[in-house]
């Protein structure tokens, strides 16, 4: 992930009649603010950078907090720019010491701490410690994502959405009666409402009991309960510590308890408590400011008033946002926020993101509203395990969101990406354009969701493109509308030339949707039911079926490939479609892995070149060809056809790859050991050849051998002439049959 800090929009490196000041760990604010004698604060800079000036901040870790930019003006041809230079690293850091010399044994391998400030989050080493919870599970080992480490509900619980109380009656699955816990007094994370999930407080619990009452303060009301879909666990009880890497802290008498990883004492280890929300605020009516090539631990960015052009560059957001339950505090976590308050116009936010991370998040990641803002080459990954909240992973309240090359994949809540709805009262449409992502491994912490999901507003000409959508029980894509008689649907959008596999399908509410050359299959997943083999890949809602009369009666669907074809109603075998709505024609049904090269491995390519269905054509055939090939771009080539470490590829001739940032052209090198390959050049036996430009398919002519193990190399060469040398992949050819 750090080679991608080198992508920083050239721009930020030329900027005409720049003043670049510095600032450093060991500067003093009286100095003049130069390379020899820099600042120590960011915030003393602040109030002397002019439009054009450049505050370049060195290397080191920063706990400066609350940095605060209000009517900080730029313009579009002179930004203000807070930066780290591209070889050095700058983080700043959300947290405070704790003090290794006051650690005593608790009981067993739990160490107690004495505080004098309070924290809401804590780390060993860096790495985030879990809330003492149940029924157990870990951030150590990634399984505090997995829905099965959850409570159930039995058929009979129940919730009043007038007093925002309920009773919980635990299905027996996990069996808190047999824990042995009396959890009154415990935070309860409550998914009550299929793709919404609540804080609230138990009540009342007997020891011994499967059932406990509970509380939420925010008395949601219009909810989705169904008893028999809801899920819960418990935390932020001492008694809850029972595993290493937990952690518990009382609010009342300041004392912080921790297991370690290996149960040793804390003191040998760097232990560190959140105590700080946001590193940068940028308010009123800043405009033009640009931070680019700078870490954030546990602190992230807010920037919210009358704001404009606001740049984030190849910024790395690590545990960005954190939840204060264990300070019996139940408010949604503050997360990164980018919006513009007031009425919008049609260039209001005007906000870019480019090549970010945000990892490691609890919570929803960010905040939107602007119009016409980008998004683009950015990676969301492990982030949202409580879900709390509206469900989204990146809620979009804006307009016209540009959503490009950004790769989504292993978070929590229900929902990956949706765009924002625009003001249609003012003329502004969502409109968003979705284009050359990769979404997958979209969690199921709660019930319903898609990993792209469009609601009704929004749909007014949004596009969805050239994406992945792929290995998630929610659905691929999905243009929605509430489930009831009579409530409104969108019109008017596009879905095309997508590839959606291994997930509950595309699903097409509304009227007036053109979807077209797109490739779906192995779809076979249900968010509320088993796996069934059975299921058609495209649900297009209509009538008689599962949609209201007149719903989809105009949209187009066609040039499609469609292993299980496409039908009306839910839960319903292609068979028994018999009303498919609006114009369908030209689509192709049946077993995809007859008609595509090799889907398994990745290509989706017809074997039938002349193919007209589905979303790859003749531009992606042949040596030097053009594979699309979606989600981020790193400085080097990476996601290779076939991917690295298939045993089950078949025995094509072509290589491929998705090309390294800004290359002009790559080189390629094929063998049969792996040493030799890492260490091959360009006068190798080794080198096979080149490509220009965006070619990203090499055909080796001699093909490959059945059961032989290969390993390849591709090095992207910049437009600067320097050499991005690749990583060696490696694959084995698994059919004597060429396709």
């Amino acid at each position: 992930m750090s080679s991608c800090r080198t992508l920083v929009l050239i721009f930020l490196w030329s900027t005409t009649f720049a003043t670049e000041f510095f600032v450093a760990l060991d500067g003093i604010d009286s100095n003049p603010g130069t390379a020899s004698k820099p600042w120590r604060h960011v915030q003393h800079a602040v109030s002397i950078l002019r439009p054009g000036d450049i505050c370049t901040i060195r290397q080191g870790r920063y706990y400066e907090t609350n940095i605060t930019l209000e009517n900080i003006q730029g313009n579009a041809q002179n930004p203000i720019t807070f930066r780290a230079l591209p070889n050095e690293t700058v983080s700043f850091d959300g947290t405070a010491e704790i003090p290794a010399k006051n650690w005593q044994n608790h009981e067993g391998k739990i160490y107690v701490n004495k505080l004098d400030f309070d924290i809401w989050q804590l780390f060993v080493d860096s790495k985030m410690q879990t809330n003492a919870r149940w029924p157990d599970a870990h951030f150590e080992d990634l399984s505090i994502f997995d829905y099965t480490q959850w409570g159930f509900s039995a058929h009979n619980s129940t919730y009043d959405v007038e007093s925002g109380k309920g009773v919980m009656n635990d299905n027996g699955t996990q069996n808190l009666a047999k824990s042995g816990l009396n959890v009154t007094g415990a935070m309860a994370l409550l998914n009550i409402g299929s793709w919404e999930t609540y804080t609230g407080r138990v009540d009342y619990h007997s020891t011994g009991s499967n059932t406990f009452s509970y509380s939420v303060r925010a008395r949601p009301k219009n909810i989705a309960f169904g008893p028999s879909n809801c899920r819960y666990y418990l935390e932020d009880k001492l008694e809850f510590l029972d595993s290493p890497t937990e952690w518990f802290y009382d609010v009342d008498t300041r004392e912080l308890y921790l297991w370690t990883l290996k149960g040793d004492n804390p003191e040998n280890h760097d232990v560190r408590g959140k105590v700080s929300t946001y590193a940068f605020q940028i308010t009123g009516n800043s405009s033009y400011v640009t931070l680019s090539n700078l870490e954030f631990f546990a602190t992230t960015i807010r920037a919210v008033g009358k704001v404009s052009g606001i740049t984030l560059d190849s910024l790395n957001f690590t545990y960005p946002s954190y939840t204060r339950r264990m300070l019996q505090d139940d408010s949604l976590p503050e997360m990164t926020k980018l919006e513009i308050e007031g009425s919008f116009n049609r260039e209001a936010g005007n906000f870019t993101v480019f090549n970010c991370t945000w990892q490691y998040a609890d919570g929803q990641t960010m905040s939107h509203r602007g119009v016409g803002s980008i998004f683009e080459n950015n990676l969301w990954r492990y982030n949202d395990f409580s879900c709390v909240g509206d469900g989204m992973l990146f809620g979009s309240n804006g307009a016209r969101d540009h959503f490009i090359r950004n790769t989504v994949h292993s978070n929590g809540p229900s929902e990956g990406f949706n765009p924002g709805s625009g003001d249609p009262s003012l003329g502004i449409l969502g409109a968003a354009e979705i284009r050359l992502n990769e979404f997958y491994d979209q969690k199921h912490l709660q019930n319903d969701g898609s990993q792209v999901q469009v609601n009704v507003a929004a749909q007014n000409g949004t596009i969805i493109e050239y994406n992945w959508s792929h290995d998630t029980r929610k659905w691929g894509l999905r243009f929605d509308r509430e489930m009831k008689v009579g409530a409104p649907w969108g019109y008017n959008a596009t879905v095309r030339y997508n590839v959606v596999w291994n997930t509950s399908g595309i699903m097409i509410k509304g009227d007036y949707h053109h979807v077209t050359s797109n490739l779906a299959f192995d779809n076979i997943f249900d968010d509320r039911e088993p796996p069934e083999t059975n299921k058609p890949d495209l649900l297009l809602l209509g009538y008689p079926g599962g949609g209201q009369k007149g719903e989809n009666v105009h949209t187009v669907t066609e040039n499609n490939i469609l292993k299980m074809g496409a039908c009306e109603a839910k839960n319903t075998p292609p068979s028994n479609c018999t009303h498919i709505p609006g114009i369908y024609k030209m689509n192709v049904i049946g077993p995809v892995r007859r008609r595509l090269r090799d889907p398994d491995n990745l290509d989706f390519r017809p074997l039938n070149e002349s193919e007209n269905a589905g979303p790859y054509g003749k531009e992606s055939f042949g040596h030097g060809g053009v594979y699309w090939i979606p989600g981020r771009v790193r400085v080097g080539a990476s996601r290779p056809v076939p991917p690295d470490g298939s045993v089950t590829s078949r025995c094509g001739g072509d290589l491929m790859w998705l090309g390294g940032y800004d290359a002009k052209e790559h080189d390629l090198y094929l063998g049969t050991d792996a040493t030799a390959v890492e260490l091959a050049g360009l006068t190798s036996a080794l080198y096979r050849g080149k490509l220009d430009g965006p070619s990203n398919v090499f055909t080796v002519k001699e093909g490959f051998k059945a059961g032989q193990v290969y390993y390849w190399r591709v090095d992207a060469v910049r437009g600067d002439g320097a050499t991005v040398r690749g990583s060696v992949w490696m694959f084995r050819c698994g059919n004597k049959n060429r396709f």
